[in-house]
């Protein structure tokens, strides 16, 4: 039994969420190699280079022939009941023999819904392995693409990708599986015996049925257009209900409760309002199946009438049945059209984001040099970098930098700093120059060999300006999913100046920090940010304005724990404070470095663009 206890004692709880969390990491990750190993197993590895139907088709051609073949031999199992059930008939006079057709009726019955349960499973297998494993590859793509600023590739882009694309995809696969590839076998294999038993009658019943597809079609892209609307008008109100929640406080203060009520209740009256329309539509739409469904029946029976084909009842009532089994799957025809259509774009989408480069694409076969030893300098020649087509954020810059000391870089917003510190931990690949590393061994290659980037990718930490923070507890963002400890959780925390922090906490590290982190501060993020880092054991660290957040007191005993537990820092601030503390200080202006050298020395040089921030920081105080 759980000892409730532990309550009263934060650190004892720590210490007890810690050590189940270990156990409960492993065992997830045992769990999660497990499921990934049978998903490689059961799917092949998807090249994205072309058409992603053709793709989809060369990969899961082994499931889809299965697919096909099962569903095939559905639709024979039908037109062997046809001609099964015609034998029961003929054979009225003999009992014996018409109880062993009935038999055999039977088995063709039993053995066509096995197969269709069967190709069901097979179906859903299908779909959600393929699903898993398109969505995978999408977000590994992401992962690997680093910065994305073009229209196409935009935040919001990407959530659509993500969330609604996948989604439509993948319907419309569902959509063709279950009733596309039914409807093409029974008109392969059923159409030709409907044609011999019946003649033109069965001709022109066919015909009604597929005739009917165009009206079909427009019906069903309306009420498609329909439900967009109410999706749409379904968003906007989540999004304001969550702004409202947001923002509760503000809007009290504010006295806006009225005005926010009267937003909501505006945009749930258009929502009652389309979704009544919408039932409508479902009962139009429920009918015009069921007349789907009767028309071509009607038609049979009436040309049949009309032409004098036959008069054999056998042969009318077997031509229905199959027919039946055609335009069951006739009318959702149009839902595979416009399913198609609408996921057409999203395939372009998709095609368009797998077959973008990134950093990774153009790294160069592994160079000959011993890449063993600790990367101790990078040498930037005539470096410049520029997003898409915008003038370049580093232009022409020749710097070295020594690992093994710290470096601080200052400059105006937009002079290139946050670049520059992605371009040193390889995120971005210059697009001009070179960056050439040396290692211990004195050993030199170009950082862009595979690898000598996986060396060097391994020896840096890297802090950007804006946290990553999951909604989940302290200890698991700090340790992300790396596995953890107690003790090395607890190191980090402390070194990051936290343990002060979560000591008011009930829960200490296994408390919630909130979704985006909304529980913490600004400064708390700032040091749970910094704390990853740490805690990631890297020797160097990259660190985007690290303390813009925190007070003077917390920022000396920072800077003191980076110069203690790392063999290196870079480092870009908006806080000359910091700058007491490091080896050398550029200042960057326009992706150049227009000052270099030790802070004394730059601070004491009145003339010095560095003396100028100094005066102009000192006169903002007084």
């Amino acid at each position: 039994m759980f000892d409730i206890s532990v309550f009263a004692d934060p650190r004892r709880l720590r210490r007890e969420f810690l050590a189940s969390s270990d156990v409960a990491t492993q065992s997830m990750g045992s769990e999660l190699r497990s499921e990934f190993d049978k998903l490689r197993e059961e799917s092949p590895d998807l090249q994205f280079s072309g058409n992603l139907w053709l793709d989809f088709l060369r990969a899961y051609r082994r499931h889809l022939s299965l697919l096909v073949a099962g569903r095939a031999a559905g639709t024979l199992l039908v037109l062997g009941a046809v001609l099964v059930s015609e034998e029961i008939l003929d054979a009225t006079n003999s009992l014996g023999v018409a109880l062993w057709f009935l038999f055999l009726f039977a088995v063709s019955q039993f053995g066509q819904r096995l197969l269709n349960a069967w190709t069901s499973l097979l179906q859903s297998q299908l779909l959600v392995c393929t699903r898993t494993f398109v969505t995978l590859r999408l977000n590994t793509k992401l992962l690997k693409m680093g910065n994305l600023t073009s229209d196409e590739f935009s935040t919001g882009n990407l959530k659509t990708l993500i969330s609604s694309d996948i989604y439509r995809v993948f319907e419309f696969l569902h959509s063709v599986f279950r009733n596309g590839v039914p409807c093409v076998l029974g008109v392969i294999f059923l159409g030709p015996v409907i044609w011999l038993y019946m003649g033109t009658p069965g001709l022109i019943a066919m015909g009604v049925g597929f005739g009917a597809l165009p009206l079909g079609y427009l019906f069903g892209k309306y009420v498609f257009r329909k439900e967009g609307l109410i999706k749409a008008e379904e968003d906007r109100l989540a999004t304001i209900v969550g702004e409202w929640v947001t923002n509760v406080r503000v809007l009290r203060y504010l006295g806006w409760e009225t005005l926010m009520r009267t937003r909501v209740a505006t945009h749930v009256r258009r929502l009652v309002v389309e979704s009544t329309k919408q039932h409508a539509l479902n009962l139009v739409n429920f009918g015009v199946s069921v007349s789907w469904w009767l028309m071509p029946i009607i038609a049979l029976i009436w040309a049949n009438d009309l032409l004098g084909h036959t008069d054999d009842l056998v042969k009318l009532f077997a031509s229905i049945w199959m027919l039946n089994h055609i335009t069951l799957y006739i009318r959702f025809l149009p839902g595979i059209f416009i399913s198609y259509s609408a996921s057409a774009a999203c395939v372009k989408r998709l095609n368009a984001l797998f077959e973008h480069r990134d950093v990774t694409d153009d790294l160069r076969e592994d160079s000959e040099v011993d890449v063993s030893s600790r990367p101790a300098r990078m040498n930037f020649r005539n470096v410049s970098f520029s997003y898409g087509d915008e003038a370049p954020v580093i232009d022409g810059l020749n710097l070295s930098i020594d690992l093994n000391r710290t470096t601080a870089l200052i400059g105006e917003v937009g002079s290139g700093k946050s670049t520059l510190l992605k371009l040193i931990v390889a995120e971005l690949k210059p697009t001009g120059g070179t960056i050439e590393v040396v290692f211990d061994s004195g050993e030199r290659a170009d950082l862009w060999h595979e690898n000598v980037y996986r060396r060097v990718r391994t020896h840096f930490g890297y802090m950007p300006q804006e946290a990553y923070l999951s909604n989940a507890s302290l200890a698991v963002n700090v340790a992300l999913h790396s596995g953890f400890g107690e003790q090395d959780v607890m190191d980090a925390i402390r070194f990051a100046e936290l343990e002060a922090d979560i000591d008011h906490w009930d829960g200490g590290i296994a408390e919630e920090v909130g979704e985006t982190g909304v529980n913490l501060s600004g400064g708390q993020k700032q040091r749970v940010n910094l704390a990853r880092a740490l805690h990631s054991g890297r020797p160097y660290l990259v660190l985007d304005d690290p303390l813009s957040a925190v007070d003077t007191t917390t920022e000396a005993a920072l800077m003191d724990t980076l110069l203690a537990r790392t063999t290196g820092f870079f480092l870009s601030s908006h806080r000359l404070t910091e700058l007491v503390w490091v080896d050398r200080l550029l200042v960057l202006d326009a992706g150049r470095i227009v000052e270099d050298g030790p802070p004394a020395a730059l601070a004491s040089d009145e003339t010095s663009e560095f003396a100028k921030h100094l005066a102009a920081a000192e006169a903002s105080h007084e």
